[in-house]
């Protein structure tokens, strides 16, 4: 049982200024459990066709799916989660996936080599095989979502290694696209979390290049999004936003991952902070050109705690922190349940929750034996449904929940969902081509129910 206690909104103190070249870099390392070795006799698990009836149409111009270019509303919202390994083969997606409120499920994911080839020996590559996931792509189709793959790499040397050369890109492409045909993914989302802005370019090159195949020799099955940093716009990163633009079906801005190791603070402030997730939108539309309709904001199922030696309020976001770790919004439910001194609050400047509770050195309730007081951020069904409002406000595109499974065990979040957007999907469409003579764009489309 969560034990009840009052949330005391707190009074903020300004942080200290934040060097100038601060990103907030690599947020998905924390959580990756692809990287395990492959359990001994895994089964491997029967192929499955595409999805026949996606709720949201593989239509490119925004006008046909009903997506606004920014203010007005759309049909509908484009709700992406992340389904990782663990949380497939172990079964648990079964009761922790509500499929009639997302439209695409990316599994995470596959690691790449750096000569392009995929890294087939770990549990990323077992679980994209697995009849686990078979039976969640099977139950996906059926309710019209999309299940795509997360191809993923965290090293700058194999990021470089890969894009920096045509037979390694192509050598990869070719990989995807074997994958895709072969187990009967609907996609492809691309996982490149680098550090490194000289390969920016040819980052650019290789989503180029794998876009034009998707569509060429999997057409149906070419839906192409890729992850970026919230923080792009700081400097010292790989992507170069405006020139994407044309490659993509969708970014999916990582919202989250602004806290640092050594300092307590809030995980995706909507406001305030060093950087946020405000002024991340407002950057990739109006600084580098990135539509509404190819924005995804990605939003954080978890949080971050740290050990601090005063909790007091208003010193919230800026004291030092130590012992960090990364927390569930389940793990964050739990360790209300079992907290001495627990405290929550709420910060209007990030629009963000935050708690604190005692840690003593021996018979933490917790297990954590800190001898310290704990101090944890993240995000609730509130804050999440403030951020919600950002998308609705500038016609984005929609939303990428990091990740699924993290509320295992609550319906909160999901309520969120049902209350902020109109997750009704729009009728399938059938795209039919014209002359170009008769449609500059090349096709029309007819909606059925």
């Amino acid at each position: 049982m969560i034990v009840a206690t009052p949330v005391v909104v707190a009074a903020h103190v300004a942080p200290s200024a934040a060097p100038a070249q601060r990103v907030a870099v690599q947020p998905h390392a924390a959580f990756d459990d692809t990287t395990e070795p492959a359990p001994l006799h895994w089964l491997r698990g029967t192929p499955v066709a595409p999805v026949a009836h996606p709720k949201i149409a593989l239509v490119r111009d925004p006008a046909f799916h009903g997506l606004a270019t920014g203010g007005a509303a759309r049909r509908d919202p484009e709700i992406l989660g992340f389904a990782q390994s663990g949380e497939v083969t172990s079964g648990s997606w079964s009761s922790d996936l509500n499929f009639s409120l997302l439209s695409t499920i990316a599994y995470f994911g596959v690691n790449v080599n750096s000569d392009g080839s995929l890294v087939t020996s770990d549990s990323g590559y077992a679980g994209w095989w697995s009849p686990q996931l078979t039976q969640l792509m099977s139950s996906a189709h059926a309710a019209g979502d999309r299940v795509v793959l997360t191809v993923k790499s965290f090293d700058n040397g194999t990021i470089a290694s890969i894009t920096g050369s045509e037979t390694t890109r192509q050598q990869l492409i070719a990989n995807v696209i074997n994958q895709l045909r072969t187990r009967g993914g609907d996609g492809v989302n691309v996982d490149f979390e680098g550090t490194d802005s000289s390969v920016s370019a040819n980052f650019t090159t290789f989503i180029g290049e794998l876009y034009s195949a998707l569509i060429a020799q999997v057409p149906q099955q070419s839906y192409l999004t890729v992850d970026t940093y919230a923080s792009a716009r700081q400097g010292g990163t790989m992507y170069d936003l405006s020139g994407l633009v044309p490659h993509l079906d969708a970014f999916d801005l990582m919202g989250y991952g602004f806290a640092s190791a050594s300092q307590a603070g809030p995980t995706a402030p909507l406001h305030g902070d060093w950087y946020n997730v405000t002024q991340s939108v407002t950057d990739y539309m109006d600084t580098y050109g990135v539509p509404a309709s190819k924005l995804i904001l990605g939003v954080p199922y978890y949080g971050y705690k740290w050990s601090v030696s005063n909790p007091t309020p208003g010193n919230d976001g800026v004291q030092p922190g130590s012992n960090d770790s990364a927390d569930t919004y389940s793990g964050a439910l739990s360790d209300f349940a079992c907290a001495q001194q627990l405290r929550q609050f709420w910060d209007p400047t990030f629009d963000e929750p935050y708690a604190t509770w005692y840690s003593p050195q021996t018979n933490d309730p917790c297990g954590g034996n800190w001898n310290s007081y704990r101090e944890l951020y993240y995000d609730n069904a509130q804050s999440l449904g403030d951020k919600y409002d950002l998308v609705n406000a500038d016609g984005l595109r929609g939303i990428g929940i990091w990740a699924l499974g993290y509320d295992s065990g609550s319906n909160d979040l999901w309520n969120e969902i049902a209350l902020k957007f109109s997750v009704t999907h729009a009728p399938i469409a059938t795209v039919t081509a014209l002359p170009q003579s008769e449609n500059p764009t090349g096709c029309t489309v007819s909606w059925t129910q």
